[in-house]
């Protein structure tokens, strides 16, 4: 036995064993476009145009620390992206799992953009009491 004999009887079993041959072309298609996005983003990452830990971390003055909320959300989106993609990929796509996946996204965003804007009164009444003592003005 030859070593190309041996290496075309273990790609032939390795072929077997992973079930290749049941696979569509969507799902080669979808691990193209996949691996395409995540090449993008490795290549802006190495040239430092995009800062992909910027997704999971907070920076608050000199301090830097991974964000649990950033984490959960970067983890939760990747995780329903694979669930969304396998759901189209089998045809087994709901409205339910669809909308689910928009508002889940929406909704933390929302939740976040609001938590900023409070955050950032407090700091403003926190530096300057007098602004926070004052009456509210009403418009007529």
């Amino acid at each position: 036995m030859s070593d190309l004999d041996f290496w075309a009887a273990f790609v032939t079993k390795l072929g077997r064993a992973l079930k290749l041959e049941e696979y569509f072309i969507a799902d080669w298609l979808y691990l193209l476009v996949l691996m395409t996005a995540v090449l993008c983003l490795w290549r802006g990452h190495r040239a430092q145009r995009i800062d992909l830990w910027d997704t999971i971390r907070t920076k608050k003055g000199e301090v830097t620390y991974t964000d649990p909320r950033k984490l959960f959300e970067v983890g939760a989106f990747v995780v329903m992206s694979c669930g969304f993609s396998y759901m189209v990929i089998q045809g087994k796509l709901t409205e339910w799992y669809a909308g689910i996946y928009v508002t889940a996204f929406v909704a933390a965003r929302y939740l976040r953009d609001r938590e900023q804007r409070l955050n950032r009164q407090l700091e403003i009444g926190a530096s300057n009491p007098a602004a926070a003592a004052a009456p509210a003005q009403v418009k007529s």
